[in-house]
């Protein structure tokens, strides 16, 4: 499973997370630092997804452009030879 996966799997894991505490607050009155604890957690969970799903795009845009200046030096190399022929 890649980084990408994971990510959508921690952020639904924090989505139920927080109805879950939401539900329990609602029907047991937690006290408000359980509450934050919780909360802190839920927080902790959401910012490591995030920095996977950051890790996974700075990879594929790293990617993105070492294929971009591949075919610009492919379109640069075109360009002049289409040159050289035109000019004989």
């Amino acid at each position: 499973m890649n980084k990408l996966g994971i990510s959508k799997i921690l952020d639904m894991f924090a989505l139920i997370t927080i109805v879950v505490v939401f539900a329990f607050h609602l029907f047991k009155k937690f006290p408000i630092e359980i509450l934050s604890l919780l909360l802190l957690c839920i927080a902790v969970i959401k910012m490591f997804a995030y920095m996977l799903k950051s890790s996974y795009y700075a990879e594929e845009n790293k990617e993105i452009k070492q294929e971009r200046d591949i075919l610009k030096e492919k379109v640069s190399y075109l360009e002049q030879s289409i040159d050289e022929l035109n000019n004989k």
